[in-house]
């Protein structure tokens, strides 16, 4: 998030991601991005706050991507393990590590 609200500051005109054409209008796909993740984390955060147990996060990849296959499963708790260790820098969840397993806690 920190690195496309800089890239953002920068008003590019063009942008060149890693994969696929460049892209000409960089400033709406940028802030596509941020809000298509600030969504993600709201609906992280509010899984976290319906529950009363701490979940892995693979508990929360199956409710958050309920609508997605499972074989996309292990490549979206990538993206989920990324949010999950955001809101633990910025405590608003706590990791719990237990025996083989890690789980997480609204705060």
């Amino acid at each position: 998030m920190n690195s496309l609200k800089v890239i953002l500051g920068l008003k590019p005109r063009v942008i060149y991601p890693g994969h696929g054409p460049a892209v000409d209008e960089p400033i709406a796909r940028i802030e596509e991005y941020i809000s298509h993740r600030e969504l993600r984390e709201q609906q992280i955060l509010k899984v976290m706050r319906d529950t009363d147990k701490a979940l892995t996060s693979m508990e929360i990849v199956k409710i958050v991507y309920k609508d997605v296959s499972e074989q996309l499963h292990r490549a979206a708790e990538f993206n989920v393990c990324h949010h999950l260790d955001k809101l633990v820098k910025e405590g608003k969840i706590s990791k719990l590590t237990e025996p083989q397993t890690i789980k997480y806690k609204i705060i």
